[in-house]
């Protein structure tokens, strides 16, 4: 399959800022930094939302058409990110 290196960078970078992020919000577990939290969310569900929308379909199309094995697991841990992303953030959530 042909390497996308704009896209690998971009998502790469991505992957970074939001660790960043989360790092921010919950350097206190005590006190959860909220708004780095917020930012963390907001980020998180984009970036998910163009995984699936752009990523993923770019790579089935690099790959003759057949999505890759990794993506239907991929698409679970989507699932399950976005459904703890409902609940706010508290030192139990977060360990």
């Amino acid at each position: 399959m042909p390497f996308n290196k704009p896209l690998y960078q971009f998502f790469t970078k991505d992957h970074h800022h939001l660790s960043v992020l989360l790092n921010k919000a919950t350097q206190n577990p005590d006190q959860i930094d909220f708004d780095s939290y917020h930012q963390f969310r907001i980020g998180l569900l984009k970036h998910i939302k163009m995984e699936e929308k752009v990523l993923f379909p770019a790579a089935q199309k690099a790959n003759n058409g057949i999505p890759l094995p990794l993506a239907a697991k991929l698409r679970l841990d989507h699932g399950a990110l976005t459904s703890l992303m409902v609940v706010p953030p508290t030192n139990e959530v977060i360990k």
